[in-house]
C-alpha cells in the first residue's frame, strides 16, 4: 500500500503550535482538521524526496517534543509516580525536575535531542502517520528514562527540603525556651569541621568540651545542636562554614545569622589571635 500522505496528530490542548512548526519547517500545503479529540495535519508527500522530507519532519518533530513537550511529560510523570502529593506540590517537583533536566550539561541533552530525532526517523520510515503523544510514550524509552531519573532526584530533593523545614521549625520552638545566651559568636572552619569561639577569639567551654566528646570538629546536627544550646543574640558564619548545617543554621537563627565577607580571621587562616 502506498501511502501519499504525512498525517500528523496530536492531543495538546494547544496543538495549533505543532501546526506552525509544520507550516515552518517542512513547507507546503498542511491541511488541519479536528477529528474527535485528535487535531490531525496532513501534507501530501513529495515521491521525488521521501527521504529528505522525512528528515526535515523529523526534526521539526523532535524540536517540538524536546521544546514544546519537555515541560508536560515531566509534570505527567509526576502525577503517575507521587499521586499522593499535593497540587502545589507537585508543581514544586515539576519545576525542580524540569531544573535538574536542563542543568545536565550541553553534551548530555544534545546526546538526548539525537535519541529522539533517530527514534523518529525511524518511527516516519515505518510509517508517514505519527501520533505525538503515542511516540513520546512509548517509543521513546531513553529520552523517557532521563526525564524520570530528574523527577526521581527532585521529588528526593522536595522531601528532604520539607524535613529540613521541619527540623528548622523544632529548632526554632527549642531555641525560644534556651535562656538568652552570649551577644556575639563566631563560627570557624577547621580541619574536620568548626569550631565556636567568642569575639575575642576565646573557644567556648561548652562547645569545647562538645568537640572533645565528638573526638573532631562540629559539624552537621553537633554543630547545630551547639549553637542552639547556646541561643546567642547573633553569630557570624565565617569562609568555609557551608554545607546543610550552615543553612539549618541560617534557618534557625535567621536575621542573627550572619555571612562574614571575608576577615582576616577566615581569609588569612588567623582563626586565633596571637597570646
Amino acid at each position: 500500500m502506498t501511502h501519499t500522505e504525512w498525517t500528523i496528530g496530536t492531543l495538546a490542548a494547544d496543538g495549533e503550535r505543532l501546526g506552525e512548526r509544520l507550516a515552518r519547517g517542512v513547507g507546503g500545503e498542511w491541511t488541519e482538521s479536528r477529528e474527535g479529540p485528535v487535531l490531525v495535519f496532513r501534507l501530501r508527500r513529495d515521491p521525488r524526496r521521501p527521504d529528505e522530507e522525512g528528515r526535515g519532519l523529523a526534526a521539526v518533530l523532535t524540536d517540538y517534543i524536546v521544546e514544546e513537550c519537555t515541560g508536560s511529560e515531566v509534570a505527567a510523570i509526576v502525577r503517575k509516580r507521587y499521586p499522593s502529593l499535593a497540587v502545589g506540590d507537585r508543581a514544586a517537583v515539576t519545576m525542580r525536575a524540569l531544573e535538574r533536566y536542563r542543568a545536565l550539561g550541553s553534551a548530555t541533552l544534545e546526546h538526548q535531542r539525537r535519541t529522539v530525532s533517530d527514534r523518529l526517523l525511524s518511527v516516519l520510515s515505518d510509517s508517514p502517520t505519527v501520533l505525538i503523544e503515542g511516540v513520546v510514550g512509548f517509543s521513546l524509552p531513553q529520552w523517557r528514562d532521563a526525564l524520570e531519573e530528574a523527577v526521581d532526584e527532585a521529588a528526593d530533593l522536595w522531601v528532604l527540603a520539607r524535613e529540613e523545614q521541619e527540623f528548622i521549625r523544632v529548632l526554632k520552638a527549642y531555641r525560644d525556651l534556651e535562656p538568652s545566651g552570649p551577644e556575639s559568636i563566631h563560627v570557624l572552619a577547621e580541619s574536620g569541621g568548626c569550631r565556636v569561639e567568642d569575639e575575642l577569639g576565646r573557644p567556648l567551654d561548652r562547645v569545647v568540651a562538645e568537640r572533645d566528646a565528638a573526638g573532631d570538629g562540629l559539624q552537621g546536627e553537633e554543630l547545630v545542636a551547639a549553637l542552639v544550646s547556646l541561643a546567642p543574640h547573633h553569630l557570624t558564619l565565617h569562609r568555609g562554614v557551608d554545607g546543610a548545617g550552615a543553612r539549618i543554621v541560617e534557618g534557625v537563627f535567621g536575621r542573627a545569622a550572619t555571612r562574614c565577607p571575608g576577615c582576616e580571621r577566615c581569609m588569612q587562616g588567623e582563626l586565633r589571635p596571637p597570646g
